[in-house]
């Protein structure tokens, strides 16, 4: 008896345990559930890594203001980007989903943070501001740092 007791007590830990990895409800403060995992080269200096700033945290849906035709999104494009308190960046957008492991600066002192997604867009994701940690956009720059457009909130 005392053993059955056990044994269930062990199944029902192992279930809450696992209940609690449900894509349904994991927030932005949990790492991502995207498939596809982008990570930073990493010959790049920790120099380079970025802290996200706290207020940034959060899941952001977002329309595409498209300055120059050639990257993956359009004009009216909406996508939504999640910022993890991990640093993470989770962007999901028909059907597709990338998470990029780790946010670069150009200099401690940029307003933005940049992520390098060379898996799924092809591109590089701007998010600032993170200095004061108020969200303002999300830039996009193809690999080559040209100025596509920008996501602005709706």
């Amino acid at each position: 008896m005392k053993m059955k007791s056990i044994l269930l007590l062990a199944a029902m830990c192992c279930a809450w345990v696992l209940s609690g990895c449900d894509k349904d409800e994991k927030g932005p403060e949990k790492q991502s559930s995207c498939g596809e995992v982008c990570a930073v080269n990493p010959a790049i200096s920790s120099d380079y890594h970025a802290n996200i700033h706290a207020g940034l945290v959060g899941s952001y849906n977002l329309t595409y203001n498209e300055i120059v035709e050639g990257g993956p999104f359009s004009n009216g494009d909406l996508v939504v980007f999640t910022i993890t308190s991990d640093g993470q960046l989770v962007v999901t957008f028909d059907g597709k989903c990338v998470t990029v492991d780790k946010a670069l600066v150009t200099y401690q002192t940029d307003a933005e943070v940049r992520y390098l997604d060379e898996c799924v867009f092809d591109v590089v994701f701007a998010v600032s501001d993170n200095i004061n940690g108020e969200f303002n956009e999300v830039n996009i720059l193809s690999l080559q740092s040209q100025f596509l457009g920008q996501f602005e909130g709706n």
